[in-house]
């Protein structure tokens, strides 16, 4: 499952698949020049760069299988966030 604000605090939407969920995550691609591994909120995010604010996309990993993907996009929600860069 792949979570995205959609740039505003109140839309959210989700999307089911790991066909669907790799398509949406290759979109994250554009920002991959300042792209960062950072730990968020205690768990594995990457973190970039993006229009004169930052893109944080979480990864759910229980044992070895990433089984969510969040995105997070407006700046309160990122300022919200635990962001350690590694």
């Amino acid at each position: 499952m792949a979570r995205a604000d959609n740039g505003t605090a109140d839309a959210l939407s989700a999307i089911h698949g790991a066909a669907l969920v790799a398509r949406q995550a290759a979109t994250f691609a554009r920002f991959a020049q300042s792209a960062q591994l950072a730990l968020v909120n205690g768990g594995v995010g990457v973190v970039a760069r993006f229009d004169g604010g930052f893109r944080v996309m979480l990864f759910t990993i229980p044992d070895t299988r990433i089984t969510q993907v969040s995105v997070v996009t407006t700046p309160a929600a990122v300022a919200n966030l635990n962001i350690h860069a590694l």
